[in-house]
């Protein structure tokens, strides 16, 4: 099993629980230039990635382009307005997320999308600015 399997299994089994998620695309020997798993529901779709001796879990609107993904550091900031000093997924990442799920999907709901990402869009402007200056 590959080191995103088992993250998978190990601390993110609860996206599977209800039926809500499956399973979309995995490339866990790195064919496609980095390691990845691809799980959606009706309203999102989060990926697990290896790249770079790190481990990434990013998600983006099922409704949005194929390349427009952020990263749990920005939904956290999103969520509580907390700045997260590493997008590297944890484990207390992955509790917080089991956690805050429905608030969320909640955010992504047809009603709330636009809102969305434009917050994500300004807190990524502003990760940057944060960054680089």
């Amino acid at each position: 099993m590959s080191e995103l399997q088992e993250i998978l299994s190990g601390w993110l089994g609860y996206f599977f629980s209800d039926g809500r998620y499956r399973l979309v695309e995995i490339d866990p020997d790195g064919t496609s230039g980095y390691d990845f798993i691809a799980w959606a529901s009706d309203i999102l779709i989060w990926r697990l990635s290896s790249h770079r001796f790190q481990v990434l879990l990013e998600y983006r609107p099922v409704t949005g382009k194929d390349d427009d993904w952020y990263t749990t550091d920005l939904l956290v900031r999103l969520i509580f307005g907390k700045r997260v000093s590493s997008s590297t997924l944890t484990k207390e990442v992955t509790e917080w997320i089991e956690q805050n799920l429905v608030d969320i999907e909640s955010r992504f709901s047809e009603e709330r999308l636009s809102a969305t990402m434009r917050e994500l869009q300004e807190l990524e402007r502003i990760r940057g600015k944060e960054l680089f200056g």
